[in-house]
């Protein structure tokens, strides 16, 4: 019985994981910040929007916290209390449902006649074997999980150890604090969250990830101090270090890199792009969207793409 507890609570935090994002980050004490002034909050204008009655603001967001990170810069929940509708990466609620519980079960298993040590190489099982031992986990919870799925779910039990807890994400902060009538909408949906992680190569991205866990409590107080400061140059050079370091990797490193990459972030930030265009053209009212900050920043990313179909995509600054 209490194995078969520990699983569901695996599972559990696997769920959030891929409904609060493929990446996470902790958010810390405040830092002493270049530019005060700075927010993850960007205004899109352009191409007819205002005429249309329509506005669209992008927050930049980090996907688990504390209690005590908020209230939010003024500039940012004004512009939140300002939205008719408030539009995520995926519902939150949607993880809530019995359906999304199913789909974990079913999806983030592996068949029956096999188990991880079967999946992986021996070196890549030899690290998972180590990092277990050190959160004082047995090899046995996740011997039938995909890989993919043991990545989320150790990277949630990582950051609550530490701390922080997706409960005061800012996606759950603004959830909470939504006005009745507001509107909720998706960019992506959790069935495609699932499909993604099937269609990456499960072994190279659990190596990849089982790799960042020795380096995770350092990455977070830096990518903790850029996204408090609105340091969006700080910020990528972070999110995206692996991506601009590939020189000394192997030919099939950078390969397997490249194609992490391009499915987490890339692909992903072109369909976000195109959503958020549907509302510029075809929406009614004020569109507040929340999504990982890493999909706003450097080339290729929801901003970028806006602007290279004409939009004006302007940081929003505190008055």
């Amino acid at each position: 019985m209490l194995r078969s507890k520990t699983v569901q609570k695996l599972k559990q935090l696997a769920c959030a994981a891929l409904v609060y994002g493929l990446a996470t980050a902790a958010l810390g004490a405040a830092a002493t910040c270049a530019d005060p002034a700075s927010t993850m909050l960007w205004e899109v204008q352009g191409a007819g929007v205002e005429q249309r009655g329509v506005s669209v603001h992008l927050l930049g967001s980090i996907h688990v916290g504390k209690a005590d990170f908020y209230p939010l810069p003024a500039v940012v929940e004004h512009s939140f209390q300002e939205a008719d509708t408030l539009v995520f990466e995926v519902d939150p609620n949607a993880m809530a449902t019995p359906a999304a519980m199913m789909a974990i079960q079913q999806r983030g298993m592996l068949p029956a006649d096999r188990t991880l040590d079967q999946e992986l190489d021996e070196p890549t099982m030899a690290a998972l074997r180590s990092l277990l031992q050190q959160m004082g986990l047995p090899e046995l919870l996740v011997l039938h999980m995909q890989p993919w799925m043991v990545s989320l779910t150790l990277t949630s039990m990582q950051v609550q150890m530490l701390g922080y807890d997706a409960r005061f994400g800012v996606e759950s902060y603004l959830l909470q604090r939504k006005p009745a009538a507001v509107a909720i909408a998706e960019l992506e949906s959790f069935d495609s969250q699932l499909a993604l992680m099937e269609a990456l190569d499960p072994a190279v991205f659990l190596k990849y990830s089982l790799e960042d866990f020795a380096n995770t409590t350092h990455q977070m107080e830096q990518l903790v101090n850029a996204w408090r400061c609105g340091d969006h140059a700080a910020l990528a050079e972070v999110l995206f270090s692996t991506r601009d370091t590939k020189a000394a990797l192997s030919a099939a490193d950078q390969a397997a890199i490249d194609q992490l990459m391009y499915r987490m972030f890339d692909e992903r930030n072109a369909g976000m792009a195109n959503r958020i265009r549907e509302y510029l053209n075809f929406g009614k009212g004020d569109y507040f969207v929340v999504v990982g900050a890493g999909h706003l920043l450097g080339e290729g990313s929801v901003v970028d793409l806006l602007q290279q179909q004409g939009y004006q995509v302007t940081p929003v600054r505190v008055q």
